[in-house]
């Protein structure tokens, strides 16, 4: 049963729902469920958040049974979680019918620009944080939500290299995010993630530069030479940090990766801002080409 309305922005709307008498906080789509109203009965997904997965702790509202929504009138036939009892039709911001239609029609590449790829949603604020305190304008940051099985290429941050061959094909520069940790419990993660490691060093067919941030110490150390092998491939970067922590501090956007804040995890966030860095040094300096990064190779 919902409970309260909380906050509400385009397209969605973050509630209360009480189950079994327990406040559980949910999110809900209202141009798939309808809009869901305190009092409503609510059909919840919960399975990420028993699990503990990173959907940000919502529950998930599938549907709101006692009012259903009325059926899509609007423009748009791309299918979304298709062959699922949930598929629904979306408008495509390149298909027809978009206000988008007529600019991306005539777009052939990217032009050059920087295109910053991380295999997790969490990388994204701090990489646009540092972005912009380079007083950049521009630039992109493909990130992924990942699910892992423990296996070499079971995982689906695959997704990551795949971005980097996109980037490159459509003339975009494109720069690799470590995944770093100096926190995560499970050894796989934990220095330079193997999900990194795999996607850049075995699914990257294109040339990317592989931004590696100067952390101190001994920790810093053994990053730099995890990441060492994939020169074999890329281009390597090494990137200051001086500075990007005041930055993190004053993002106004909660940091968060797998339960884990910025003081808990710090490397992390300074491995993504790094690359937000070296995006806004290229925009800045304008590089045409892969291998000419002023930040320092390694």
């Amino acid at each position: 049963m919902v409970s309260a309305l909380l906050r509400e922005w385009r397209g969605a709307v973050e509630l209360h729902v009480t189950v079994d008498g327990e406040l559980v906080r949910a999110l809900a789509y209202p141009e798939l469920t309808g809009r869901p109203e305190p009092g409503d009965r609510v059909l919840l997904n919960t399975s990420a958040l028993a699990l503990g997965l990173g959907t940000g702790g919502y529950a998930l509202v599938a549907a709101v049974p006692d009012r259903l929504p009325a059926d899509p009138s609007g423009p748009g036939h791309l299918v979304k979680a298709r062959y699922t009892p949930l598929q629904a039709t979306v408008l495509g911001a390149d298909e027809q019918g978009s206000p988008y239609h007529d600019t991306l029609r005539e777009a052939d590449d990217l032009g050059g620009m920087p295109v910053v790829v991380a295999d997790l949603h969490s990388a994204l604020p701090a990489v646009l944080a540092a972005l912009f305190a380079g007083r950049s304008a521009g630039g992109g940051a493909p990130v992924r939500a990942v699910l892992g099985t423990g296996t070499r290429g079971g995982f689906s941050g695959v997704a990551a290299g795949e971005a980097v061959n996109a980037a490159a094909v459509l003339g975009g520069r494109p720069v690799a995010s470590l995944r770093v940790s100096a926190a995560d419990p499970r050894e796989r993660h934990r220095g330079v993630s193997h999900h990194s490691l795999t996607s850049y060093g075995r699914v990257a067919l294109a040339r990317a530069d592989v931004v590696v941030p100067d952390l101190p110490g001994e920790f810093g150390a053994s990053v730099a030479a995890q990441a060492a092998p994939l020169a074999a491939r890329h281009h390597l970067v090494r990137v200051s940090i001086d500075g990007l922590e005041d930055t993190l501090r004053a993002c106004p956007v909660r940091l968060c990766t797998m339960g884990r804040g910025l003081d808990e995890d710090l490397a992390y966030f300074l491995a993504a801002a790094a690359a937000g860095r070296h995006a806004a040094e290229m925009l800045r300096s304008g590089l045409a080409s892969p291998g000419t990064a002023s930040a320092g190779s390694c």
